[in-house]
């Protein structure tokens, strides 16, 4: 917490550059996960020095702690549903497999081998497409 910038030698740039969009004195409250990772930092800024009152301190502490939930269960939910994908890719794959699709070694390379990674409509640049265009389009 910076009560009055302009009064800390330290924060000489960077006071001056805050002032120009009004910004006098500071405070910054870092975001921890539960296992103590930092996720972000919450500041505010406010025009005129200041500091802070307990009740203000007290409600800052309330939102820092929904806001490290709401993180957190972003981080959460992009996680499963990443996983998801990946179960989803490699059903396919099983299918593709024990169907005997021609394009199954392709599809397993390009999208469960690294690569291109769960990039859709890619595949390698020596994929054999000879059996799968006979597939659909089959030879009169």
């Amino acid at each position: 917490m910076v009560e009055d910038l302009s009064l800390l030698g330290e924060f000489a740039e960077s006071a001056e550059f805050l002032r120009a969009y009004g910004v006098v004195a500071a405070q910054s409250t870092p975001l921890h996960s539960e296992g103590g990772k930092l996720l972000g930092m919450l500041s505010t800024h406010f025009a005129t020095p200041h500091r802070p009152s307990e009740r203000e301190l007290r409600l800052l502490d309330l939102y820092v702690q929904q806001a490290e939930r709401v993180i957190e269960r972003r981080q959460a939910m992009q996680s499963l549903r990443k996983s998801e994908e990946r179960l989803a890719l490699a059903l396919q794959a099983a299918v593709l497999l024990r169907a005997g699709n021609p394009l199954a070694d392709a599809f397993c390379r390009s999208r469960l081998g690294g690569g291109h990674g769960l990039a859709f409509g890619t595949l390698p640049a020596d994929a054999r497409l000879d059996a799968a265009v006979e597939r659909v389009i089959p030879s009169a």
